[in-house]
């Protein structure tokens, strides 16, 4: 009886393992951030401000409320274009804890504006760091009575990262795309450690009705890996200070978002996910935050005022 509950055991735990790892593969080099409308050159180097502006972008995101060992993410991004030189600067660090799975992107990248004319705009961007994962294999127990069904260690790696990306602009008319992990090429596509390669795609329009509404829509796909996701995402600006929208991620998410702006430079956010499919049953929602600062990095005597429809419908405002 003792060594038909010990099968039974080994069998379950290594079911359970397997389900795990491929649910981590799914998304061990992609955390998913529902926000991702107001700060993108995580990934896609080229998608900078195009403003004389520096944009600092927390997100903060604990997914499948509930569920043991659940997705726990965070991310911050860092952005500016200086005109003088046509260049966009960014940086992106995202870490990531998914059970015993840990994993840390840290990238720094450049992009250069083309003026095609008018209000259109070509921009090339390129961001270069690294990937590290670690498995702390030595925290699972697989068999409670002493006889060792797998020898698990703990282990980690670390590889070099590679994105590229474009973006074309026009007047509060934005679409680019992207490909990251470009380095994953050089590896064994079969080891846990080799990150997978990625394309995105957004398209996104700024639409100011008037002094008092700003519309949002932002449509983003994804295939990272074997994982295709795609979602849609809508929002509107209200009075300048405050913003309520709502999206859906194909076959996985219905998301509700609402947030404030506090002077112009400071926006709070928060999104919750209502998540569909059979997952559902086994969580209540995710949750998320994004915190973002913007400051101008010129206000010279004498700056020329002009529109940046991309961001809000803003004006810079000349200096006194």
């Amino acid at each position: 009886m003792r060594n038909i509950r010990s099968i039974i055991l080994r069998v379950w735990l290594l079911s359970s393992l397997t389900g795990i790892v491929q649910t981590v593969s799914a998304q061990k080099d992609a955390p998913i951030f529902s926000q991702q409308m107001f700060s993108s050159v995580n990934f896609n180097p080229a998608a900078v401000r195009t403003d004389n502006q520096v944009q600092a972008t927390l997100f903060g995101r604990h997914q499948w409320m509930g569920f043991e060992g659940a997705p726990v993410s965070l991310m911050l991004n860092l952005e500016g274009y200086v005109s003088e030189i046509n260049s966009g600067f960014s940086a992106s660090i995202a870490g990531d804890r998914f059970g015993r799975s840990h994993t840390l992107n840290l990238k720094a990248g450049y992009s250069y504006h083309f003026n095609l004319g008018g209000n259109n705009t070509l921009q090339l961007g390129l961001s270069a760091g690294f990937l590290y994962k670690n498995f702390r294999g030595s925290d699972i127990i697989l068999d409670q009575n002493g006889d060792p069904v797998i020898g698990l260690e703990d282990d980690n790696d670390i590889k070099p990262d590679l994105d590229f990306g474009l973006v074309f602009s026009s007047g509060g008319f934005m679409i680019g795309a992207s490909a990251t992990h470009l380095v994953s090429f050089a590896y064994d596509k079969n080891n846990y450690y080799t990150p997978d390669f990625g394309v995105y795609l957004f398209a996104t329009y700024y639409g100011r009705i008037n002094d008092n509404l700003l519309l949002q829509p932002y449509v983003r796909g994804m295939y990272v890996g074997t994982s295709f996701k795609f979602e849609v995402d809508f929002r509107a600006e209200i009075l300048r200070w405050f913003y309520v929208g709502a999206g859906y991620r194909y076959h996985e998410a219905v998301k509700a978002m609402a947030g404030i702006t506090v002077h112009g430079k400071l926006e709070i956010g928060y999104c919750y996910d209502i998540g569909l499919g059979k997952i559902r049953n086994y969580h209540a929602g995710s949750h998320e935050i994004m915190i973002s600062l913007r400051l101008p990095t010129n206000s010279r005597l004498g700056d020329v005022t002009r529109d940046t429809p991309r961001y809000f419908g803003e004006k810079e405002t000349e200096a006194e």
